[in-house]
């Protein structure tokens, strides 16, 4: 299982965690994003670090590599829209259509189109 983490700002989708903001990021083993934050005493010197919880504004989307092609070129996560191997153009609600489609070797991920939150028209959807 591979993730990405989907970063909202005003309740609306703006961008997926870059490698450097990764650095200071993690899924907890409840599924929830958490950020690491410096503890400071009242003269703002650092105490040291922990692990904050940012799931209101971070969210966690999981996928998977297909096994049929290059792992590090073809994945699929939740919210993607992908084109089926009957043409379908559709998108991966959760986690569990991605496996059922890797099952089923229905998905052809050569035609990987974006994902939801900035590519929606395939589905006739509006950006979110």
């Amino acid at each position: 299982m591979i993730y990405r983490i989907a970063i909202y700002k005003d309740g609306k989708f703006g961008h997926y965690a870059t490698p450097e903001e990764m650095e200071t990021l993690r899924v907890n083993a409840d599924g929830e994003v958490e950020a690491l934050a410096a503890h400071l005493n009242d003269y703002n010197q650092i105490l040291g670090y922990c692990w904050k919880p940012v799931s209101d504004t971070h969210k966690v989307e999981w996928g998977v590599h297909d096994p049929l092609a290059d792992p590090q070129k073809c994945r699929i996560y939740e919210y993607d829209i992908v084109r089926d191997c009957g043409g379908r153009v559709r998108g991966m609600a959760d986690i569990k259509d991605i496996m059922y489609g890797m099952s089923e070797a229905t998905i052809s991920t050569e035609a990987v189109f974006g994902n939801l939150h900035t590519y929606p028209e395939p589905l006739g959807g509006e950006a979110r």
